[in-house]
């Protein structure tokens, strides 16, 4: 059995290579033509030089459509996340879903999160107003106002989270929602983290009733009599 070695390319990341002899799919699985180093790009639509780094040709959806404002840019100057197999317009990689997809989880865990840690301070607050007036209740305190802003932070994060990831992956071409996405997105997690924390702690407003306190006298089994009763009875 006779084994042929395996031909390694290495690209930049523009898909040029060094020694473009080595087969005829290259860069991103497009054909590369031997005799003019370019990729045709669209079955011919446009030539792409890697050596350029551009098109050969200007895009007949640029400058005002989605080609984008330079007509001769490829993947609008950002190979890495982008790429164009039909050299009209750049598309984004399965990765830039991703991301905001897991987001948009998060944050919606989070906003629940914050909806139970709302519900708690109620009910908590509700608690501590009824038991102050009664004097034999047991003392539960009232919710701080740290304990609102935090969870509010929470929610109003979480809420511009999930916002802006949907918007993100409807348009993943926005460079700054990536940013915000991951700067909610952090808030939120960590202040969910905290509420959740919280919740797992006592609940004041679950404990017993208010008991009555008897005093002494009642604990007895019966009274004693009294003295000259006693006397009575040691004479009869």
């Amino acid at each position: 059995m006779l084994l042929v070695p395996l031909a390694v390319s290495r690209y930049s990341a523009y898909g040029y290579r060094a020694n473009a002899t080595d087969g005829v799919l290259a860069f991103n699985g497009e054909r590369h033509d031997p005799f003019t180093l370019c990729y045709h790009l669209g079955n011919g639509y446009r030539a792409y030089n890697p050596a350029l780094m551009r098109f050969q040709s200007a895009d007949r959806l640029s400058p005002f459509d989605q080609g984008g404002l330079n007509s001769y840019a490829y993947c609008r100057g950002d190979p890495v996340n982008h790429r164009d197999p039909t050299g009209a317009q750049s598309e984004s990689k399965p990765a830039d879903y991703v991301l905001p997809a897991l987001s948009v989880l998060t944050n919606m865990v989070g906003l629940f999160i914050s909806g139970l840690r709302f519900r708690s301070l109620y009910k908590q607050g509700t608690a501590a107003r009824r038991t102050a007036l009664e004097p034999l209740a047991p003392d539960i305190p009232l919710p701080t106002r740290s304990d609102w802003v935090l969870s509010s932070i929470s929610a109003v994060s979480a809420t511009a989270g999930i916002t802006i990831g949907i918007t993100r992956i409807v348009d993943p071409e926005s460079d700054w929602q990536t940013w915000a996405v991951a700067g909610l997105t952090s808030i939120s997690l960590a202040t969910s983290a905290f509420e959740a924390w919280e919740l797992a702690q006592h609940k004041p407003w679950r404990s017993s009733g208010p008991q009555v306190v008897l005093p002494l006298s009642h604990f007895r089994s019966s009274p004693s009599p009294p003295e000259s009763v006693r006397v009575v009875r040691r004479t009869s």
